[in-house]
C-alpha cells in the first residue's frame, strides 16, 4: 500500500516539477515553496481532502471476560488497522485504473487516501462489550475538481458519498506480514464491491471536504511519518 500510495503522490508532483530550465538554471515557471515545506512534494493541480465518517471493531470472545482497560486497549490496537482498511478502499476507489486492471470500471478519479495520517475520536464501547464505534478522520490527495467527479450530496449541510468497502477480518487485518498481507489477497487487492459477496463489504459514508488548510502539498507530512524516529521504505526492483 504505501509504495502504490508513494506511486500515486509521485504522479501528482509531476505535474508541477517537470519544467523547462531558463538560461539562469532556474525552471521558467518555478513556484516559490512556503517555508516548512522545502523537504516535501508540491501540486500545481491537485488538493488535500479531509474524509471523515463512523466505523466501528469487534473484537473476539475472548475479551468478555477481560477488564475495561484490556479491552479498550485491544480495541484502539484494533482501529488502528481498521483505520489502514478504510485508507486501502478509498484509495483503491479513487485511484486512477488502467485498461487491463481487473477492477478498471471502479471508481478512478486520480485521487488517494493518504494513508498513515488519520485520527480515531469519540471512541465508545457498545452493549456487549466487545463492540466498539469511532469517528475516523482521515486525509486524502486529488484533483481540485474531484468532489465534482464524486456522487456527492449534501446531508445535514456536509458534502457526503457512499462507498462499499471490505469487511476484511480480525486476522486478517493483524496479519501484516511481507507479501502476505491481507490487501494484497483477493478480493481486497483489485477492490471491485460489485464482485464480492454481501458478507464481505458494506457501506459507509464518507464526508469530504477541501483540507481547511487549503494546501497545495499533494504529499505526507515528513514530520508526522518520523515523528517516532523511524521511516518505514520499501524499495521495489523488476
Amino acid at each position: 500500500m504505501r509504495s502504490l500510495s508513494f506511486a500515486l503522490a509521485c504522479s501528482f508532483a509531476l505535474g508541477a516539477c517537470s519544467t523547462s530550465p531558463a538560461d539562469d538554471g532556474d525552471p521558467e515557471d518555478a513556484v516559490a515553496v512556503d517555508e516548512g515545506k522545502e523537504d516535501n512534494f508540491l501540486s500545481q493541480n491537485a488538493l488535500e481532502y479531509t474524509l471523515e465518517g463512523k466505523a466501528s471493531v469487534t473484537l473476539d470472545a475472548s475479551y468478555a471476560t477481560k477488564t475495561d482497560a484490556e479491552r479498550m486497549a485491544a480495541a484502539k490496537k484494533l482501529i488502528g488497522y481498521k483505520q489502514i482498511a478504510i485508507a486501502w478502499f478509498v484509495t483503491q476507489y479513487f485511484v486512477d485504473k488502467e485498461d487491463d486492471d481487473a477492477n478498471f470500471h471502479f471508481g478512478g478519479f486520480g485521487g488517494m487516501a493518504k494513508g498513515g495520517l488519520w485520527e480515531d475520536l469519540g471512541v465508545t464501547e457498545g452493549a456487549d462489550h466487545l463492540t466498539y464505534s469511532f469517528t475516523f478522520k482521515q486525509l486524502a490527495a486529488g484533483p481540485k475538481n474531484l468532489m465534482t467527479k464524486l456522487k456527492v450530496k449534501t446531508v445535514s449541510g456536509k458534502q457526503v458519498f457512499d462507498l462499499e468497502v471490505g469487511k476484511p477480518t480480525n486476522d486478517e487485518m493483524t496479519h501484516l506480514v511481507t507479501d502476505e498481507e491481507w490487501y494484497r489477497q483477493a478480493p481486497w487487492n483489485a477492490w471491485d464491491p460489485s464482485k464480492v459477496d454481501a458478507a464481505k463489504k458494506e457501506t459507509m459514508t464518507f464526508a469530504i471536504a477541501p483540507d481547511s488548510h487549503v494546501s497545495t502539498d499533494a504529499f505526507f507530512d515528513v514530520n508526522k511519518l518520523i515523528a517516532d524516529g523511524v521511516l518505514d521504505i520499501d524499495v521495489h526492483f523488476g
